[in-house]
C-alpha cells in the first residue's frame, strides 16, 4: 500500500467479507479525550487527563484485538467531579475550586458550594485557642522539680538503658536526664539527685512533680503534686 513518496506500509491485510467491528483511532481519541499508546504487542487506551485505564489491546494475526473494556462513562464522569479534584489539588479552599469549576466542568457544585463537606480538611485545618501562661511558677532554685520516664524503646543503648528519666528545675529550666535499665531505678535516682542538689547547691527539693505513675508513689519526705 502506497501512502505517499515517503512511506508505504508492507503486508497489508486485505479481509472483504470481515465480521468484527474496526475502531477508528482517531475517532476514538476524539469522542473519549484519550490518549491510545501503541507498542509492538499491545495498545493501551488512557484518559487524557487522569490516565485512567479504559481498555487494553493485543496484537494477534496482525491486528490489534480489543479485549478489555471498562466503563468509559463511569471513568470520564469521575473525574469531573469537585471532590476528586479537591483531594489531588491538595484540599484548597471551596473559592479556588469555584474558579476552577468553569475550566473543569464540575457537575457537582452548586453555586458555590460543594456536594459535602471533605473530612480531611475538618481535622487538618481545625484551629484551637492557645493555652493560657502559667502563673506557678517556682520563684527560687530547686523549689519545684518535674520528673517523667520515657520508654521502653525497642532499641537499648549502649549501656542496655531502655528508659530514660528526666528531671526539670521548674525556676531555671535546667534538665537532667538518667538512662534506666528498667523503671525500678528511678527512687534511687531521685533520691541520689535531691542530695546532689543538697551537696552542690545548698538548696532543698521542696516539691515533686510527676504523672502519678507508680515509681513515683513511695517519695514519702517530699510533697508530691499531680499534673
Amino acid at each position: 500500500m502506497d501512502l505517499g513518496p515517503h512511506l508505504k506500509l508492507k503486508d497489508v491485510l486485505f479481509v472483504p467479507q470481515l465480521t468484527c467491528s474496526l475502531i477508528s483511532v482517531s475517532q476514538l481519541a476524539k469522542d473519549l479525550n484519550c490518549v491510545v499508546t501503541f507498542t509492538d504487542s499491545f495498545c493501551v487506551i488512557q484518559d487524557r487527563i487522569s490516565r485512567t485505564l479504559i481498555g487494553v489491546g493485543n496484537v494477534q494475526g496482525g491486528v490489534f484485538l480489543h479485549k478489555v473494556a471498562l466503563d468509559v462513562k463511569k471513568q470520564v464522569h469521575a473525574v469531573q467531579t469537585s471532590k476528586l479534584w479537591h483531594r489531588r489539588l491538595g484540599h484548597p479552599s471551596k473559592e479556588v475550586l469555584t474558579l476552577l469549576a468553569k475550566k473543569l466542568d464540575f457537575n457537582d457544585m452548586v453555586g458555590n458550594k460543594v456536594d459535602e463537606p471533605c473530612g480531611v480538611c475538618l481535622r487538618a485545618k481545625q484551629t484551637r485557642s492557645p493555652f493560657s501562661q502559667s502563673e506557678n511558677n517556682a520563684s527560687e532554685l530547686f523549689e519545684l522539680i518535674h520528673c517523667d520516664i520515657w520508654g521502653a524503646y525497642r532499641i537499648p543503648s549502649s549501656c542496655g538503658a531502655h528508659y530514660f528519666l528526666t528531671i526539670v528545675d521548674d525556676h531555671s529550666r535546667a534538665v537532667w536526664v538518667y538512662l534506666m535499665r528498667d523503671k525500678g531505678e528511678t527512687g534511687k535516682l531521685v533520691q541520689n539527685f535531691v542530695a546532689f542538689v543538697k551537696n552542690q547547691f545548698g538548696k532543698n527539693v521542696k516539691i515533686i512533680r510527676s504523672d502519678n505513675g507508680a515509681e513515683f508513689n513511695y517519695f514519702q519526705p517530699y510533697e508530691t503534686i499531680l499534673c
